[in-house]
């Protein structure tokens, strides 16, 4: 995991945020490595999971996504990275999950997130790797009809299993979700806007804008 571009997905992040922020949210945090830069380049920054274990450090919160535990309007801009969203169960729980990042961000506030598209699913279905120094095998089942794709992690050191399952919503799943929360899609790009030659099929990154006004990326004007 230590050779993902971290500060260049907080890069097209930050060129999206309507103004300074006052907050900005890391959702889905795990390590929390989004809010760790941010507090790196001196921003006010809380991470939210619910898993606890992740939760070790700054500032951080226990929250299911559907219900976060902020304020009203308290965060200039949310992001969630490695395709979180796909973990929520269903439609109903992706539009839950984006009413409530609406609520909580201020007008005119940026959710950036990105996620497994069908195609991707596709591609990994089957697929199999080792990861953090052939530590951990993972792979990869992906059952089109179901729209689900099942990870299977593998601690080789201690002998642990598990088993993630995700949903993979279509475009059209994302775009009313989003319109039921009241957002504005501003850019669907896949990688972070980042070189995709070396990726089969990449994720998509989305950015949603919160109705109240324009969110137009200050380095990337149209």
């Amino acid at each position: 995991m230590a050779d993902l571009p971290h500060r260049r997905w907080f890069e097209f992040f930050l060129q999206y945020l309507p103004n300074k922020p006052t907050w900005i949210g890391e959702l889905f945090c795990g390590p929390a490595a989004m809010a760790h830069e941010a507090a790196r380049r001196g921003y006010r920054a809380i991470a939210l999971d619910r898993e606890k274990s992740f939760l070790v450090r700054g500032n951080s919160l226990c929250a299911d996504a559907r219900a976060l535990p902020l304020a009203d309007s308290v965060l200039t801009g949310a992001i969630a990275t490695n395709s979180s969203l796909n973990y929520l169960n269903d439609t109903r729980d992706l539009a839950l999950h984006l009413c409530e990042v609406a609520r909580v961000l201020e007008a005119r506030g940026v959710y950036v997130f990105d996620t497994c598209p069908h195609e991707r699913a596709l591609a990994l279905d089957g697929y199999t790797h080792n990861a953090l120094e052939s530590t951990v095998k993972i792979s990869h089942t992906y059952d089109s009809r179901q729209k689900k794709l099942m990870s299977r992690v593998a601690l080789k050191n201690n002998q642990i299993t598990e088993v993630h399952p995700q949903r993979i919503f279509s475009d059209t799943e994302l775009r009313t979700a989003a319109k039921i929360a009241g957002f504005r899609i501003l850019e669907r790009e896949p990688n972070y806007a980042l070189p995709t030659t070396q990726i089969v099929a990449p994720v998509t990154t989305w950015v949603l804008a919160r109705n109240g006004g324009d969110s137009t990326p200050r380095a990337r004007a149209k």
